[in-house]
């Protein structure tokens, strides 16, 4: 039936295609009920057949039923213990899809309902909310979570449960793994069981203390959603948030001030877009062997502007600061870069008096990157108090000591040349916790800039001078040996590997001084996975001075800040310094110096990052 349904979709059939599928649908609903996997897959081929067929109002209802399961589904889930957890985030993906259908039934659905726009605009935001929030969203919400813990005293309860969940994701593989081994595993397969059954009991206990003690941890931990009025309230009247969520049918552009809500959606779809964005990257992107810098495509900064930021401008007057949580290719997407006016096509583009003269929106307003919207409410609840002054904890890192050619970060020529990380590995570590090889990292270009920067910078915070670890001092363990719970400031310059970079067998991660011989403590490479670790809960700003670091992770449906940024996130970072593209050693010691400057004479980080 499914396939007959399909096969008739293809060939326009829509109305018979829907009838064979709503057929399909009753008789699973009569076998398995409402909330079964196979029933609900129905539902969501039936929603989107009635709104491919122009019967928006009729898909409406089945498209509510399909969002408030996978809303029921996911806090059933959460309550499950660390299993639920981890099958709920499995579901992220599936979920999210869902929600963006019903944002697009919503939209359409104005069309023969316009008296029910503002009732339709509050379900949007939720729905539109909860598509958008991927594993970055999730590493602020657990930082906001720990930060309450720590608020009523029970960090270290909080800090043991996530060492248990770090041991459970690695047990119960291994213990699915020896299910299927031959006899001579029953030992192992029983200590595996053992351990496992030891760390789940141990959560529990911990969770039941944290239901009695601290509510509002799960609390936080488990909203999918922020109510339009507590979004509102954390709003200055100078602030605005933009949501950008593409669709297979659009995508929908809303801004929240705190007075008011306007809601859009642009024909371009979510394939289109991806495609777009794409191209207009590759005037952005400085590549190894390029004679010039690339030329920037005005033609396209302005289209993009027209589709996604004009139609819902006017909400903006007021707005100077505004937020951008952006799904899909949108978060490849610097907004700063899109002009809000067009260009003459006659003029040259690599002219620096026609760069200098379009209407940059980097111009008009003080753009912020979030990772979701629940993440400025939790900041701005949870958050730690800004205190970047000349006392400033400060620590720097950069200037590893390599022995390849010295070179410049984004010359002109761009004469960083690109690096497959995963050749990098050292021969015969183990898959899951493969070590770099520190004699192939040790040949990596010598980058003497990085020195240059962070003395710039330590200079203009007034730190003293063994605030920088350079060349020898620059190690792993000096890392996670200092004290970063007084660290407001901590500045990493240096090689950094993306998602696209590091392969399958690396991870996404910053080059330090390699070792002599690689141990799990030190291989002369922090991975992402080791960046969590760290404590950073007070840090105000993690400066990321290496290409590329606001990539995301390379996972299917990822976005960006999903990479090595989202890391500094788990690890309680609050805000954070990261590029779209390569680092250039000329201006990156300028820009910083005067975006602390700024900020240490009363500015916001955006308003400062703006006027640098």
């Amino acid at each position: 039936q499914y396939v007959y349904a399909g096969a008739l979709a293809l060939n326009d059939r829509w109305e018979e295609a829907t009838d064979v599928t709503l057929s399909v649908l009753q008789s699973l609903r009569k076998v398995y009920g409402d909330r079964h996997p196979a029933t609900l897959s129905s539902l969501s081929s039936a929603t989107s057949l009635l709104l491919s067929d122009d019967r928006a109002p009729d898909a409406l209802g089945f498209a509510r039923e399909l969002a408030e399961a996978g809303r029921s589904r996911a806090i059933e889930l959460s309550a499950d213990g660390l299993g639920g957890f981890a099958q709920r985030d499995r579901e992220l993906g599936e979920r999210q899809e869902n929600e963006r259908l019903f944002a697009d039934v919503l939209w359409s659905s104005l069309e023969t309902e316009p008296n029910a726009h503002e009732g339709f605009l509050l379900e949007a935001f939720d729905a539109l909310q909860i598509a958008s929030a991927g594993t970055t969203s999730e590493a602020v919400t657990q930082a906001a979570a720990t930060r309450f813990a720590t608020s009523v005293g029970l960090q270290e309860l909080v800090k043991e449960r996530q060492a248990l969940a770090i041991s459970w994701a690695e047990l119960e593989p291994a213990l699915v793994q020896f299910q299927i081994a031959d006899e001579d595993a029953v030992t192992t397969r029983e200590s595996l069981r053992t351990q496992l059954d030891a760390v789940i009991a141990r959560v529990a206990q911990i969770d039941e203390q944290l239901k009695r003690d601290a509510p509002q941890y799960f609390a936080i931990l488990n909203q999918q959603a922020v109510a339009l009025d507590e979004l509102r309230e954390v709003l200055d009247e100078d602030e605005a948030v933009l949501l950008l969520v593409p669709t297979e049918h659009g995508t929908h552009s809303m801004v929240v001030t705190a007075n008011g809500t306007t809601w859009k959606r642009a024909e371009i779809d979510a394939e289109t877009l991806n495609d777009t964005v794409s191209e207009f990257r590759e005037g952005l992107e400085v590549r190894a062997g390029d004679i010039a810098l690339p030329l920037f495509d005005f033609e396209l900064a302005y289209q993009l502007y027209s589709d996604l930021v004009a139609p819902v401008e006017s909400a903006l007057a007021e707005a100077s600061r505004l937020y951008i949580v952006a799904d899909g290719a949108l978060s490849r997407l610097p907004l700063g870069t899109l002009i809000s006016t067009p260009v003459d096509p006659e003029v040259d583009p690599d002219d620096p008096e026609v760069l200098r003269r379009a209407n940059w929106l980097a111009d008009r307003y003080a753009l912020v990157q979030l990772p979701s919207i629940q993440s400025l409410v939790f900041i701005r609840n949870f958050g730690i108090e800004s205190a970047v002054n000349n006392n400033s904890g400060f620590l720097g890192f950069g200037a590893p000591v390599l022995k390849g050619e010295a070179r410049l970060r984004g010359a002109r020529s761009a004469t960083l040349d690109a690096i497959d990380a995963s050749k990098l590995v050292l021969r015969g570590s183990a898959a899951d916790q493969p070590l770099m090889d520190p004699q192939a990292l040790r040949q990596l270009a010598s980058l003497p800039g990085t020195q240059t920067e962070l003395q710039q910078v330590r200079e203009a915070l007034g730190a003293p001078e063994t605030a920088l670890y350079l060349a020898d001092r620059m190690t792993e363990p000096a890392l996670r040996n200092a004290d970063l719970s007084q660290t407001r400031i901590l500045h990493l310059a240096t090689h950094g590997f993306t998602s696209e970079e590091s392969g399958d067998r690396a991870e996404p991660g910053l080059v330090f001084t390699p070792p002599g011989e690689a141990t799990q403590e030190n291989d002369g490479y922090l991975a992402a996975s080791e960046v969590v670790g760290l404590n950073l809960a007070l840090a105000d700003w993690i400066i990321l001075s290496a290409c590329n670091t606001a990539s995301p992770s390379g996972r299917p449906g990822e976005t960006g800040l999903s990479g090595l940024a989202q890391a500094f996130f788990y690890a309680g970072a609050e805000s954070l310094l990261v590029s779209h593209w390569p680092v250039f050693d000329d201006i990156a010691p300028e820009l910083t110096v005067q975006t602390l400057k700024l900020s240490q004479a009363g500015q916001s980080r955006a308003e400062a990052l703006q006027s640098a």
